[in-house]
């Protein structure tokens, strides 16, 4: 691994990942500025279902749910990794502060933008709450903070379907991770995205309003900015795809012709083919018996859960 490597993820991540066949990068590299403002722009959508699925399930479920992680109102803190702009947690976080519930709140995040924005919004709508922000990887949360943290009961939260982002085996490493920084009495509530028509699961990739494709393309315009390179916008198109046999929607960004791409600061070229994908993203979709083995395989236990009304979504508590 070369200086430049070790001090730019980005950098690495483009020398991995576009040596492979076929080419890929992974989905964290879309979160620049831009890319944080056009997520949350994608959660809006009306063909987004998650997003809604999980606000739901908080208002409905807050108070079961504070019932479940509140126990014996000990002290506890709440990591959650993966917060983004943390208003879905909004909703559960502003019921227990209300019922006085004792904890802190711990968002991880790779991006500092949305945490920013995340602290900003919270601090003036809960001003009692404390906030310890860290902007890291969830390894590097896990490794470093965490790992040092104090003996208080932990309540980890992984939302979002953040799960399904990851392929089978990471998301069983990622699972064990976890677990080896639970203690006694310690929980995990993970947001699964389950298995439904297939046509409501592709619209979700594939918006009527061009913005997931945006969000994709946006990811060439930071290569361009951060990287050197020379993409030509017009030149690429996204390309996402269902597949309900195996459960997992993926994400491509197509090369419409054949073309070279420079890039400055890595010193190398990558040549593309016409219709040659980069691969960007996947995100898997479970059954109930599906994420039932996933937790067995980690070492963990689902003990209950909550559902929207439609059972399109499912926030699991594992111990």
């Amino acid at each position: 691994m070369t200086e430049t490597d070790k001090s730019d993820p980005l950098a690495k991540a483009v020398k991995e990942g576009f040596s492979k066949t076929p080419k890929s990068i992974p989905s964290w590299t879309f979160y620049d500025e831009k890319g944080d403002q056009l997520f949350r722009d994608i959660m809006n959508l009306p063909e987004y279902y998650l997003t809604d699925c999980e606000a739901e399930i908080f208002q409905n479920s807050a108070d079961e749910m504070l019932e479940t992680f509140g126990a014996n109102n000990e002290k506890f803190d709440l990591i959650e990794l993966g917060a983004g702009d943390g208003v879905k947690t909004e909703i559960l976080l502003k019921n227990w502060v209300n019922a006085g519930v004792e904890f802190r709140y711990y968002p991880v995040d790779i991006s500092p933008y949305i945490l920013k924005t995340l602290e900003k919004r919270m601090s003036k709508n809960l001003p009692e709450l404390e906030i310890h922000s860290l902007p890291l990887t969830f390894d590097e949360a896990l490794e470093g903070p965490i790992e040092k943290m104090n003996k208080n009961r932990k309540v980890f939260f992984f939302l979002g379907s953040n799960i399904g982002n990851l392929n089978r085996q990471q998301g069983i490493d990622f699972l064990k991770n976890l677990r080896t920084r639970m203690n006694k009495g310690d929980m995990a509530l993970v947001g699964f995205d389950l298995r439904k028509d297939p046509r409501v699961i592709l619209k979700a990739y594939d918006d009527s309003r061009g913005v997931t494709a945006e969000f994709n393309l946006n990811l060439l315009d930071r290569l361009n900015r951060e990287l050197g390179a020379n993409f030509e916008r017009d030149a690429f198109s996204h390309f996402p795809y269902y597949d309900p046999v195996v459960g997992t929607a993926k994400s491509y960004i197509v090369s419409h012709k054949d073309q070279e791409v420079t890039f400055d600061r890595l010193k190398r070229s990558y040549s593309f083919d016409a219709w040659e994908l980069i691969h960007t993203e996947i995100s898997r979709k479970f059954s109930p018996e599906e994420i039932e083995e996933l937790a067995s395989l980690a070492g963990l236990r689902a003990v209950h859960y909550f559902e929207d009304k439609r059972s399109y979504y499912r926030n699991t508590v594992l111990m």
